[in-house]
């Protein structure tokens, strides 16, 4: 798989250490910087949600934005999905976990990602209400008609036969009807003093391709991505762009 990463720095980082052997004149970079919108006037808010709305990704046409939010209401701060039209207003699908006896349960759907073919990847996260580490968390995907209807695709945490082991999922992205990519994450709870309460700290370690042709999903570590960040498709199937911590 080719890769083509999104931040300028990487590529100079290796063109770089090129020169470094070389002793022609060092290599000057084209500023493609700019402080004009990509888009003509103003930013639209397109949701009212008070609570946190996140993780947006379009529809493979562009006629709805799909995304996750905080439901209002709700003391186990449960998290659902949705699909919003392009252009704001009413949610035209809402997925949330239906059992009533999870209202002592903390369900959290997040990163969401629909195929060209109609089918839907995202993490479902449960833990009791007041805890902070997930005691059940998964990727999964289900036809986008029938949103529950989920098969598991991985259970979280896992540790990979290279050894790699990754705490969380997020950034899930389709590059065909058979594979997915994602960032998989460590996840730290660090303290500012020792009385403090634990806070959430995720850094992604990993880009991870997912291959649903076979018979059983298969994971692999896309080879070069320590430390990415997040993840998009290329241009074709076997193209990425993706972003790497710290630069």
């Amino acid at each position: 798989m080719s890769l083509r990463p999104s931040s300028i720095f990487v590529a100079l980082l290796g063109l770089a250490a090129w020169l470094g052997c070389n002793h022609a004149e060092a290599f000057v970079p084209t500023d493609h910087g700019s402080d004009q919108p990509f888009a003509p006037g103003p930013p639209t808010r397109l949701t009212l949600n008070p609570l946190t709305d996140l993780r947006p990704s379009w529809l493979p046409d562009g006629t709805g934005i799909l995304y996750g939010y905080e439901v209002v209401g709700r003391a186990d701060r449960d998290r659902c999905l949705a699909i919003l039209p392009a252009s704001g207003g009413t949610r035209q699908l809402e997925i949330c976990d239906p059992k009533p006896e999870s209202v002592d349960t903390a369900d959290a759907y997040s990163a969401p990602a629909a195929s060209d073919a109609g089918v839907l990847a995202y993490v479902l996260d449960r833990s009791p209400a007041n805890s902070l580490v997930p005691s059940r968390s998964a990727l999964e995907v289900a036809p986008l008609s029938q949103p529950l209807n989920a098969t598991v695709i991985q259970v979280i945490p896992y540790t990979l036969p290279t050894g790699e082991m990754h705490q969380a999922v997020s950034h899930v992205s389709w590059l065909d009807q058979d594979h997915l990519v994602y960032v998989g994450q460590q996840v730290f709870y660090p303290r500012a003093c020792s009385t403090c309460p634990a806070d959430t700290l995720a850094t992604g370690r990993d880009l991870v391709l997912v291959d649903l042709g076979g018979s059983s999903p298969r994971l692999s570590v896309v080879p070069g991505t320590a430390l990415a960040s997040s993840v998009a498709p290329g241009p074709t199937p076997t193209s990425i762009y993706y972003t790497v911590s710290g630069q």
